[in-house]
């Protein structure tokens, strides 16, 4: 997997500073987001295309599995970037739906282009599917892979599966896909400055007020039942957002639409294992 991987990264870069050039897929040519491989050696097969629905902006990377189809990079996400530093993760959101036996897997590498060598690997993976967007971090292992110095970070997001292709690669099932948003880079692990931990629960509800659409982050540190619901300031329940949604551990993003309801206060009940945490929302 990792020769092929690296084999369909595009070897054009562009200088970036502590986060990935177009970190929302906001450039956009043909359907495909810019800086970001579309073509596997002119494999029709590679599927990575724009969508609308996004974590933020206008614009996401999609990609799915086609298991009657050769090379398991028909559903990936690749590009190649300068850096600076030795920066101490890949961070990003993700929404998808993993047919059983298939995985979403994050696996960026730091690189020394000047030495060709060495390089640093991060992993991280999901097999559960997830209707709200949900934030992925993979962190570089600078134990096993004690690099000083990169000036690359090769950028890889793909599916895999139990099928498998001429190659012996494992190929996503039709049917698992993935949209995947915002990617950046965490802080340069020589600052001294560490990633924070938010406290469980609501971290923001944004923005305030609402026009049409306002967004509740929130975090889990465990799998949870959940459901999300928007009451008036009489209490009368006025939408059901998600209703005993299975959620594993993680930060998410749920999106509550606002635009049909009248100007004034409402509050959006987040319920987690039958707990209850209540945010306000102001509707202009």
């Amino acid at each position: 997997m990792k020769k092929i991987l690296l084999l369909a990264l595009a070897i054009v870069t562009v200088q970036i500073h502590g986060q990935i050039l177009n970190p929302g897929f906001e450039s956009v040519t043909g359907n495909k987001p810019n800086n970001y491989n579309t073509t596997f050696y002119n494999y029709s097969s590679y599927q990575i295309r724009d969508t609308s629905a996004s974590h933020t902006g206008n614009h996401a990377a999609y990609i799915r599995g086609l298991s009657a189809a050769s090379y398991s990079v028909q559903g990936a996400v690749l590009g190649v970037f300068s850096t600076v530093g030795l920066p101490s993760s890949v961070q990003g959101w993700y929404k998808c739906n993993i047919v059983a036996g298939d995985s979403l897997v994050f696996n960026p590498y730091l690189y020394q282009t000047t030495t060709n060598s060495p390089y640093a690997i991060a992993y991280s993976f999901t097999t559960a599917s997830t209707s709200v967007y949900k934030q992925f971090t993979a962190s570089f292992n600078f134990t096993t892979f004690p690099i000083t110095f990169a000036d690359t970070v090769f950028i890889s997001v793909y599916l895999s599966g139990q099928g498998v292709d001429g190659q012996g690669v494992h190929i996503p099932a039709t049917g698992t896909w993935a949209i995947i948003d915002d990617l950046t880079m965490g802080p340069d692990v020589n600052t001294g400055v560490k990633e924070t931990t938010v406290e469980e629960g609501i971290e923001q509800v944004y923005p305030q007020p609402s026009t049409n659409m306002a967004f509740m982050i929130y975090n889990l540190t465990e799998t949870s039942v959940c459901e999300l619901k928007l009451f008036d300031i009489t209490g009368k329940e006025m939408k059901t957002i998600f209703y005993e949604d299975k959620q594993t551990a993680g930060k998410y993003k749920a999106e509550i639409p606002v635009y049909d309801l009248p100007q004034g206060v409402y509050f959006a009940q987040l319920k987690v294992n039958g707990q209850i945490r209540t945010a306000k929302i102001v509707k202009q």
